[in-house]
């Protein structure tokens, strides 16, 4: 399966080279002004933990988000960072829900931004089907603690489609791959390539909410098919 990870400029992933993920951001290898902040470094710890290792690569399943992310301010120091694209077997993945990560870090679990974003922009009629779902997942995320977020974040398989036409993201599932990822799985090197990424991919063509069922697609938490 194809993934997208950013890492700085003076890391290789067709090296042996060791990621300093707790000094760095796992997500691009590069000073990250997180690495501060102490529930975000006892995250990390915990995730390792439960992988047993803290040599991981954090990946994008989608190529336009990878390009979108970068250019948002929390991942500014992408800047000085070069896309790579891997290959990696679907056994060899250790799917994570992405909201069970962001609510470890921040102690609350929240909606993904592109589902609340859409929402919002919504034509009145999806209104009502847009409340019982943050309803639904209001309610199950409720009264839960940092042990819960991490039972909840490692999925049997991923999450990749929620239906949603208009939304960057495939779905709310992300990717970890334990390195080193092995030459043969790296698709594209930047080290040996250069650019080859367009900053303007980022730029989608968002098809408009016109049927009802583009939201009813959407799986509330509970029934969540990844675990």
């Amino acid at each position: 399966m194809k993934l997208w990870t950013w890492q700085s400029e003076g890391f290789s992933l067709a090296k042996d080279e060791k990621v300093k993920s707790l000094e760095k951001s796992p997500y691009c290898n590069e000073n990250s002004p997180y690495a501060k902040n102490r529930n975000h470094r006892e995250s990390y710890i915990k995730v390792f933990r439960r992988l047993r290792t803290c040599q991981v690569i954090w990946c994008f399943t989608n190529y336009k988000e990878a390009i979108s992310c970068a250019q948002i301010e929390s991942f500014e120091n992408t800047r000085h960072c070069l896309l790579w694209e891997l290959d990696i077997p679907e056994n060899e993945i250790r799917w994570y829900c992405q909201v069970a990560w962001d609510a470890l870090i921040n102690g609350k679990a929240r909606m993904l931004s592109e589902v609340f974003d859409i929402f919002n922009a919504s034509e009145p009629n999806f209104q009502g089907l847009a409340k019982k779902y943050k309803i639904d997942f209001n309610s199950y995320w409720a009264g839960k603690g940092a042990n819960h977020y991490l039972d909840l974040m490692f999925l049997k398989k991923p999450v990749l489609d929620l239906g949603l036409s208009n939304s960057p993201s495939q779905g709310c599932s992300g990717a970890i791959v334990i390195h080193p990822v092995g030459k043969e799985r790296i698709t594209k090197n930047p080290l040996e390539i250069g650019k080859w990424w367009n900053s303007s991919d980022s730029k989608l063509n968002l098809a408009p909410l016109n049927k009802d069922e583009k939201l009813v697609k959407m799986i509330p938490c509970r029934n969540c098919p990844g675990r």
